[in-house]
């Protein structure tokens, strides 16, 4: 499921090296977007993990809410990337 909540994001999804690679762009201007999934849990602990690269994201001056998250719908942000990050982990611990 891919949502557009601002402006014109632009949602590509492609395999590399047996991996599909989701990816969130714009065209032009800001945008949010947002890639996710419904996933049904039993009650417990979980860690959601995922691998992110960041290429040339930007702030906008005027919302605080921008970069680049993972997170779980309901979850609280706990940090936002910008600019230029190679490859990373990231991980959101939550508990159900």
């Amino acid at each position: 499921m891919s949502e557009n909540s601002f402006g014109r994001p632009v949602f590509t999804r492609e395999q590399k090296n047996g991996r599909t690679i989701l990816q969130v762009g714009t065209e032009k201007g800001t945008s949010i977007g947002i890639w996710g999934t419904r996933v049904w849990l039993k009650s417990g602990d979980y860690q959601f993990r995922g691998r992110i690269r960041i290429d040339g994201v930007k702030r906008d001056l005027g919302d605080p809410r921008g970069g680049v998250i993972l997170r779980t719908e309901r979850g609280k942000i706990r940090s936002r990337d910008i600019g230029n990050v190679s490859w990373k982990e990231m991980e959101y611990d939550f508990h159900i």
